[in-house]
């Protein structure tokens, strides 16, 4: 009995320098794990004790969504910081568009543009039309017979709205009278603005 009395004691008597042990405090950078001396693009974290970094591996840069390498078909260029070579972002080249998930991709609506007033035809993709509506001015609004050498010449202007006039010329006349008579048929007629 008075042997394990004794065992128990002494094995008491090392608690404390086991503790101490695991205390030490140390301002040696690489002994904390900050080995380099630079990073890829800063990304890492600066000993406080010195001028050692710990660098992000490229397992934690793509997890922390630097996964392109900004090269190759589709590609401009590159798009803020880099991590281990990659970047989150790139600048993707003509007939090419964004894709979060997959990078730069065909642009499957090249050719295609955004239209004031609607699409002409069913020709769409993504919003954006093939070929755009336009006015076409059908509202007589000024009409004239002018003398053209030995003939009468009639014009009409009309618009569809206050950035857009046109003029129809309706042809020539040998007599004043008929291009009058023309004029006021013209004139009398009620048109409406269409897109076409």
């Amino acid at each position: 009995m008075k042997i394990k009395f004794l065992l128990f004691v002494t094995s008491l008597s090392f608690l404390p320098t086991l503790s101490l042990a695991q205390c030490v405090e140390t301002t040696n950078c690489e002994t904390l794990g900050y080995t380099e001396t630079s990073c890829d693009g800063g990304k890492g974290v600066k000993c406080p004790f010195g001028n050692k970094w710990a660098c992000l591996s490229k397992d934690t840069c793509e997890a922390s969504g630097f996964k392109y390498t900004c090269s190759g078909s589709g590609y401009a260029g590159a798009n803020g910081d880099s991590c281990g070579g990659k970047y989150k972002k790139c600048t993707c080249a003509g007939g090419y568009i964004w894709d979060s998930n997959q990078g730069c991709v065909v642009d499957a609506c090249a050719g295609y543009q955004y239209c004031e007033h609607g699409c002409r035809g069913s020709d769409t993709c993504g919003g954006k039309c093939k070929s755009c509506l336009t006015y076409q001015c059908d509202y007589y609004f000024d009409c004239e017979c002018t003398p053209a050498g030995w003939s009468y010449w009639l014009t009409c202007d009309w618009w569809c709205d206050s950035d857009e006039i046109c003029y129809k010329d309706f042809g020539t006349f040998g007599e004043e009278s008929t291009c009058l008579s023309a004029l006021k048929t013209a004139q009398s007629q009620t048109y409406r603005c269409e897109y076409r």
